[in-house]
């Protein structure tokens, strides 16, 4: 996938062997969620980011996968999911760990920030970009889409 080596460069990794999610299977992630008082947020124009996705078993294959290149980090996943191309997203920002974001269903738009100069991917599904700590980035949904967004916490790193 990645050479821990090289962890502070943004990397697009393109089509991996991934398993794929339903709309079935995102929606009840949320509903789950939901229903067990865990943690998530909706946002504005039909968007919203569920946390503790780890319980889905494709979720967890590929978690575990990640996991052998950091052995010693624990590793969180997050649902991000726009039913509509103006669905709110966080805008530019930096995150706090490295970040790999699975595009499950749909097209999203995302730029990242090296040194000011933008790069620009159109991830589709079963495609993965890598994002270091503190880089900045920002998405848009191109059509309704869901990804999982999986963060190394940097204990270890």
């Amino acid at each position: 996938m990645i050479n821990v080596q090289d962890i502070h460069k943004h990397q697009f990794l393109g089509k991996i062997d991934l398993p794929t999610l339903t709309w079935d299977e995102v929606i009840f992630n949320f509903n789950k969620n939901v229903t067990e008082d865990r943690d998530y947020k909706i946002m504005n124009n039909f968007g919203f980011v569920t946390h503790n996705t780890r319980h889905n078993r494709k979720v967890c294959a590929v978690g575990e996968e990640i996991q052998k290149l950091f052995p010693t980090n624990n590793i969180s996943a997050h649902l991000y999911t726009s039913f509509l191309e103006v669905s709110e997203t966080f805008g530019r920002h930096n995150d706090y760990q490295h970040v790999f974001f699975w595009q499950c269903i749909g097209i999203t738009r995302w730029s990242v920030w090296e040194n000011d100069k933008e790069h620009i991917y159109r991830l589709m599904p079963g495609e993965m970009l890598y994002v270091p700590v503190g880089m900045d980035h920002d998405t848009k949904p191109v059509t309704p889409r869901a990804g999982i967004s999986f963060g190394i916490e940097l204990d270890d790193i």
